[in-house]
């Protein structure tokens, strides 16, 4: 077992986790804040821990709000605006 925590200091990004086939990064997204258009070249999970995210991918807008999570292919393109202070949980599986 390994134990993590995260920084909610974070000024935007940090990754606690980085393996082989694993990578975590806690997102600090501020209100008003963007994410300009991207993809990853893995299967990616983002949780919503706190605030709340507008979260576009391929043309569809969801809200993530605490509790709300979403999954995506490899190499998706996506964006996302924090609506509030928010902090996020990406988890991109390399290995698949």
């Amino acid at each position: 077992m390994k134990f993590y925590t995260i920084d909610k200091q974070a000024d935007f990004a940090e990754t606690p986790v980085q393996e082989t086939g694993r990578i975590i990064h806690h997102l600090h997204l501020a209100a008003g804040k963007e994410v300009p258009e991207h993809s990853a070249d893995a299967l990616v999970t983002v949780i919503c821990l706190q605030g709340k995210v507008d979260f576009n991918c391929q043309g569809e807008t969801v809200q993530l709000v605490p509790g709300s999570f979403l999954t995506m292919e490899p190499n998706e393109l996506h964006s996302l605006v924090g609506l509030e202070d928010s902090h996020l949980y990406v988890i991109k599986q390399l290995l698949y």
